[in-house]
């Protein structure tokens, strides 16, 4: 009998071949369904025959292509391409996005939670507009999930030219676009629109807005938390971030800002300040 196995055997050929520490934690990392770090670096106090490892510089998610696409927010529209404007209010998306909801019963802890999200005058959602062609956005904050015939009419009424066919606009299957007739009779009877409502589950087909609805809620709460403000200041924050994406916050594969595609020049930030921050106002004394 020999302490070392020789250089033959089956034993030394896996300790040739042994797993870098950087391949074992991935290879770790898929068995054990794609956890976390942390996660994975504590499975061998809960069960045998996992490996101990330790937390390092690199992260098997970062290297993982599996959870690179599984936690894509927006995959690639595909095949079912849907982005066929080419003027100013041809093709349009929109989408409501809600923050909370009003309700008679005060008491329910759940709803004094939801209660916490409404705006200051009451806002519980907004509706996000975008267009095809300049992917400028446009919206306004909603206190119910009322059809926004009003708004949207005014917004037509200022945008839309006619010189220009084929228009249209994606909603999604809900039902305070989708269903609602005074919405339809809107786009389809006053404008002229044909409604394209989105397949189940493709949301490619309303991409545009779907991605922009994450945009803002990460913005509203970054911009939130860092001037110190109370939830219930949300409405002012998102009508901020509007103007901040329209002008200098394109899409990735965008060489023009929406303002850029809309008035040909760019827009002028100069005077623009941080959301929140504190403002003196001059009082000037005026003479008879």
């Amino acid at each position: 009998m020999v302490e070392d196995p020789p250089k033959n055997s089956h034993q030394h050929e896996l300790k040739l071949h042994a797993l870098s520490t950087k391949a074992e934690r991935l290879l770790w990392h898929q068995r054990l369904a794609h956890c976390g770090d942390e996660q994975l670096c504590r499975a061998h106090v809960f069960s045998n025959g996992a490996p101990e490892m330790r937390l390092g510089k690199d992260s098997a998610l970062d290297s993982c292509p599996v959870c690179l696409a599984a936690n894509m927010k927006s995959r690639n529209r595909g095949d079912g391409e849907t982005r066929t404007a080419t003027e100013p209010g041809q093709g349009l998306l929109l989408d409501f996005s809600f923050a909370g909801q009003h309700s008679k019963n005060a008491t329910n802890p759940e709803q004094m939670r939801i209660n916490d999200c409404m705006g200051i005058h009451g806002e519980t959602c907004y509706l996000l507009l975008c267009g095809h062609a300049t992917e400028r956005l446009d919206g306004v904050c909603r206190q119910s999930k009322a059809s926004p015939t009003a708004w949207l009419k005014k917004w037509l009424t200022k945008n839309v030219k006619d010189d220009v066919k084929d228009w249209h606009v994606f909603v999604d299957q809900g039902g305070e676009l989708c269903r609602s007739k005074a919405i339809g009779d809107l786009f389809e009877k006053e404008f002229g629109y044909e409604m394209r409502v989105t397949g189940t589950g493709a949301h490619h087909q309303n991409g545009l807005v779907e991605r922009a609805n994450q945009s803002m809620d990460k913005a509203i709460r970054a911009m939130l938390i860092g001037a110190g403000l109370p939830v219930k200041f949300w409405p002012y924050a998102f009508r901020h971030f509007l103007r901040i994406k329209n002008s200098a916050l394109p899409q990735r594969d965008s060489t023009e800002s929406a303002h850029q595609k809309l008035h040909g020049g760019k827009d002028n930030l100069g005077l623009l300040r941080t959301f929140g921050c504190r403002l003196w106002v001059k009082i000037l004394a005026w003479r008879n």
